[in-house]
């Protein structure tokens, strides 16, 4: 094997999880007796690895699995962030689950397949739409991204600020918007100094588009997450509220009267 080298998983994207590469290196002194298998464990990044650590990183989206790279110091020398497989080894990945993206946010009654018999059940099928998916980052989305971070260190102070963490922390969510709590609000006045944060999740409609009442109301435990990831960045005194908007409900009476020549049946349906 060479630095830097790259490898690519067959089926991409890969679900958070344990994660694991084996490399078959007979000539590592510290193999595990009887076998010529090593493990190799994921890191976020190389700046911490060393020349003899068995460390790869993995870009889940794309299913890229990378080996440490090695740098030229200014004095000549090369360093290496991480060891490297010796030449002729085999880089294997036995397992790892994939899958997640907005095309596995399915709709209601859509999963129906049973993997394998269960006694006394006849049948399956997802009672709730799945939620919570969404696709990698794209580079267009992260050169925007880019600058509002350098911008907010990572601290809540403005409004937008919070709008910006918040989707940080939760990409799933729909809208996210940020208002000021105050008397001037129709609030108590000891809530003046406050941040109301309202929070949409993405709700996976029908067939027909329609989306129940109930899949607009964010989980709890996606508001405690957004709340407990702006909690550590607010200013010191700042009150923070997460919770779902109010929504007004709008009821439409409306007469469709069909064109000359169109099917009536049609237009029912």
């Amino acid at each position: 094997g060479v630095p830097g080298q790259v490898f690519r998983l067959a089926r991409p994207p890969v679900v958070p999880g344990e994660f694991v590469v084996e490399v078959t290196d007979p000539a590592a002194p510290d193999a595990v007796v009887g076998s010529d298998v090593t493990h190799w464990s994921r890191v976020d990044d190389f700046a911490h690895s060393g020349p003899e650590d068995r460390h790869i990183t993995l870009d889940p989206n794309a299913g890229r699995v990378e080996f440490g790279p090695a740098v030229r110091e200014r004095d000549g020398s090369v360093r290496h962030y991480g060891r490297v497989p010796v030449k002729g080894a085999t880089v294997r990945v036995r397992s790892y689950r994939r899958g997640g993206g907005l095309r596995g946010n399915v709709a209601r009654s859509t999963l129906r397949v049973l993997r394998s018999a269960i006694p006394y059940v006849a049948r399956v099928e997802n009672r709730r739409p799945a939620l919570g998916g969404v696709d990698g980052e794209t580079v267009d989305s992260a050169r925007v991204r880019g600058p509002m971070t350098l911008r907010t260190l990572h601290r809540a102070v403005v409004p937008h600020d919070y709008e910006l963490l918040a989707r940080e922390i939760a990409p799933d969510a729909a809208r996210v918007h940020c208002i000021r709590a105050g008397a001037q609000d129709g609030a108590e006045a000891s809530d003046a100094g406050g941040v109301r944060l309202l929070v949409v999740p993405a709700g996976s409609g029908d067939e027909q588009g329609r989306i129940a009442f109930d899949e607009l109301i964010p989980p709890a435990n996606t508001l405690a997450l957004i709340a407990g990831h702006l909690d550590a960045r607010r200013p010191i005194g700042a009150r923070l509220v997460v919770e779902p908007p109010f929504y007004q409900g709008v009821t439409v009476v409306a007469l469709v009267q069909a064109e000359r020549g169109a099917v009536v049946e049609k237009v029912r349906t």
